[in-house]
């Protein structure tokens, strides 16, 4: 089983929020606030992009917070498993 605890909507942000940051980032020169800033703006947008797209967050792990609802099939096999115990 796939780990995810980044779920639909958090997923979607980290996304659209990060791909912004990378953009920042890009026109960043443009902006005369190059340097740091340029960085920082990459990293957040790389992390907000690698995160929504593999669904994991370490420090969602590490918090244990989960926004991934589990599959129709997996609820329904913990609920059987659960009634023959």
């Amino acid at each position: 089983m796939k780990m995810c605890n980044v779920g639909g909507v958090d997923r979607d942000l980290r996304i659209i929020i990060g791909l912004a940051f990378l953009v920042l980032g890009f026109f960043a020169p443009f902006m005369e606030v190059a340097g740091v800033w340029q960085i920082v703006f990459w990293a957040i947008g790389a992390i907000g992009v690698v995160t929504g797209s593999v669904t994991v967050c370490p420090l969602y792990a590490l918090l244990r917070f989960n926004t991934c609802r589990p599959k129709p099939s997996e609820v329904s096999a913990y609920h059987s498993a659960e009634r023959h115990e």
